[in-house]
């Protein structure tokens, strides 16, 4: 891949700048009259934008103790995540459902109205509000945002492109748009196009860590895992606790298939002290897993999780099933693939395209260890038909190592034109991890 820093010109500089001397000007767009309250809540509004979801809670925290009526601030608080008991939680949501929406501004009413739907699981009657919202306020950043979210849960990839680009063009301040329109670029395998987005997104924003990081990403899923980890390592000096970088770290060591000095970052995480203890778990338990599926010691993996990692989402379902499977432990894992093919095929249910590419993994895993590897190649091919790399932990690590088991199948079936093409193909999005692919494709 072409490497360039792409040069952002000072129209746009200048444009951002106006942007927020406009918005100085008017008079505040949030129902307080208490200027620190609202000090506070455009501090959190600046920290959630660059991802940084503690600094965005303390300060959303602080918004509603010196005005507790401040409605958008407690919402906020608790859409920020912040560490509070299930009870908080539930105190929180019970003291919004009964906030007054007439004294809000129209732009609060929409968003209290949206979250409470989604809270309440009605995501209909949010979309609707949206809807609405949109028609009224067609270049509302707020409402674009969440509509372009929404396409992209849709992958309606060219529906969130064009969203995007709207947003940057409404609310030039808004940068983080460019990070979604470098994600979406990586959905539809446009790594150039990415590229250019992530570094745009950097070069307006120099000293947050999350452009470096979303450029890792790239640069991992791409084979340029040097190049991804100076990423790495420079979210994590602009924000030691930019957890999200630790965790890439180790998802870049394995797709390289390289465990070395991987405890020194789980280690890092857990001394920075704001991961969290299951996070931290999670990256122990993840690579515990992965290290013992490099050197195929199926028992092993299995083994490895087991105990605490039973719980931790980085060894469960995928990771375990195939350790379970390749162990001989076929009736002991016979219940997960159970479990997504219902939420896959339930009757006018909710199916997203990860569960149902799961769902083909699952089974062509098992048709793998039953000796039928042409069986397994058609589910492999068709988990890779709804797998995109958008992003390490959006799917982008699943399809690659989905399509190390599939070129797998191929071999021992036969398949030599299908699996040279699989091959070649993947060679040209990341050219180590094809190597890899053939390495591990060899009789053990």
């Amino acid at each position: 891949m072409q490497r360039k820093i792409v040069l952002v010109g000072a129209v746009v500089l200048v444009s951002i700048a106006a942007s927020w001397l406009i918005l100085a000007q008017r008079r505040p767009e949030w129902s307080t009259v208490n200027k620190a309250a609202l000090a506070e809540f455009e501090l959190g509004q600046q920290a959630m934008a660059k991802i940084y979801w503690d600094e965005a809670g303390a300060h959303f925290r602080k918004a509603t103790e010196l005005d507790p009526s401040f409605v958008v601030a407690r919402l906020f608080l608790l859409l920020s995540n912040e560490k509070r008991t299930d009870q908080d939680r539930k105190d929180a949501f019970g003291w919004l459902k009964k906030a007054d929406p007439s004294v809000l501004q129209p732009r609060e009413r929409f968003l209290l109205g949206y979250y409470m739907s989604r809270f309440d699981k009605n995501e209909a009657a949010a979309e609707k509000i949206l809807a609405n919202y949109l028609h009224d306020e067609p270049d509302d950043p707020w409402a674009l945002n969440l509509e372009g979210q929404l396409q992209v849960g849709r992958q309606d990839w060219d529906a969130a492109e064009k969203t995007f680009l709207r947003l940057t063009e409404v609310a030039p301040n808004r940068v983080e748009a460019y990070n979604q329109l470098g994600y979406l670029a990586l959905a539809r395998g446009r790594f150039d196009e990415g590229e250019k987005m992530f570094r745009t997104y950097m070069y307006l924003a120099p000293d947050q860590a999350n452009p470096h990081d979303s450029l890792g990403e790239l640069l991992a899923l791409a084979g340029h895992y040097d190049e991804a980890r100076e990423q790495f390592e420079q979210a994590l000096r602009d924000k030691p606790d930019f957890c999200a970088s630790y965790q890439h770290l180790l998802d870049t060591a394995m797709l390289e298939g390289n465990p070395a000095g991987v405890d020194a970052v789980i280690e890092r995480a857990r001394t920075v002290g704001k991961c969290g203890e299951k996070a931290v778990l999670e990256m122990k338990c993840g690579f515990s897993v992965f290290n013992a599926l490099l050197t195929a010691d199926w028992d092993g993996a299995w083994k490895a999780a087991l105990g605490p990692c039973a719980e931790s989402h980085a060894s469960s379902e995928l990771a375990r099933y195939q350790a379970g499977v390749r162990s001989g432990r076929l009736a002991e894992v016979s219940a997960w693939e159970a479990k997504v093919r219902q939420e896959v095929e339930k009757p006018g249910g909710k199916s997203y395209p990860s569960q149902a590419a799961a769902l083909d993994y699952m089974v062509g895993v098992r048709k793998l260890a039953e000796g039928n590897p042409a069986e397994a190649a058609t589910h492999f091919a068709r988990a890779d038909s709804l797998l995109t790399y958008r992003g390490i932990a959006d799917g982008g690590l699943f399809k690659l190592f989905n399509r190390q088991i599939w070129y797998e199948a191929l071999v021992q079936s036969g398949q030599k034109d299908a699996a040279s093409n699989l091959l070649a193909e993947t060679r040209t999005v990341n050219a180590p991890f094809a190597d890899l692919m053939v390495r591990r494709a060899e009789p053990h």
